[in-house]
């Protein structure tokens, strides 16, 4: 229910009731949905909840890892959850 715009890449489309979004998974096509509507907005959301899960984040220059249960999973599971600026990488 409600109405919202998905970021699909450079693509915001608008989406309401009885839409369907698959979303790719290529790090160049970055992803999110907003409510830009005056009702909230429900959605069911699938996910292989595969880990480990390493996501970039493009807006704010980051990665994501989670490893042991994947970003969705059980936290107490989870062997490693962090986020991190790409900029503090480090050499081996």
């Amino acid at each position: 229910s409600g109405e919202g715009k998905p970021r699909i890449g450079d693509d915001e489309p608008r989406v309401g009731p009885g839409d369907c979004v698959a979303l790719p998974t290529d790090e160049d096509c970055a992803h999110q949905l907003s409510n830009d509507g005056d009702n909230p907005l429900r959605y069911p959301c699938l996910s292989t909840m595969e880990e480990p899960d390493v996501l970039r984040h493009p807006d704010s220059e980051k990665v994501g890892v989670f490893a042991g249960a994947a970003s969705g999973g059980d936290s107490n599971e989870r062997t490693y959850n962090g986020c991190h600026r790409i900029e503090d990488a480090v050499g081996y």
